[in-house]
């Protein structure tokens, strides 16, 4: 990738993992901004995480270099760390329609639509004359509208 060898888009890592860790789901640090997470598709058990997708490239790339850590207290039990896929899934899709109804407010009640590009993720939001991206806010039909 050109640029900053420590930036890899959402795209660039999903497209890698899936081809090299088949049944798996990845959650990338945009748009949420948390952290990035390779999850067994199955079990919810969190194979890579990393506070950006770098991190996940670089433990996928070289998985014999650990980075090192702090001395932490090693605990009582090693119990991998797991996430309830499903719990996970409709916590999201439940605040999606919150949104998704205060945004239904603030229009004064227009139809919200959302639009999906390349026909598997969410690229906008378009309520009545107005399209609502992760770059931000455009009028459709307005001065500059191609």
């Amino acid at each position: 990738m050109a640029g900053n060898k420590e930036q890899w888009n959402g795209g660039e890592l999903r497209k890698y993992v899936q081809e090299n860790i088949p049944g798996t789901i990845v959650v990338t640090r945009k748009p949420t901004n948390h952290c990035a997470v390779v999850i067994e598709k199955g079990t919810g058990k969190i194979l890579y995480w990393g506070e950006k997708n770098f991190e996940i490239m670089n433990k996928l790339t070289s998985p014999d270099t650990v980075p090192k850590r702090k001395a932490a207290p090693q605990p009582l039990f090693d119990i991998p760390p797991q996430l309830n896929i499903n719990t996970m899934a409709e916590n999201t899709a439940k605040n999606a329609l919150y949104y998704l109804i205060e945004l239904t407010e603030l229009m004064g009640g227009k139809k919200c639509v959302i639009k999906y590009k390349d026909g598997n993720f969410p690229d906008k939001v378009v309520c009545g004359p107005l399209e609502f991206t992760l770059g931000g806010m455009k009028i459709k039909g307005g001065e500059g509208d191609d």
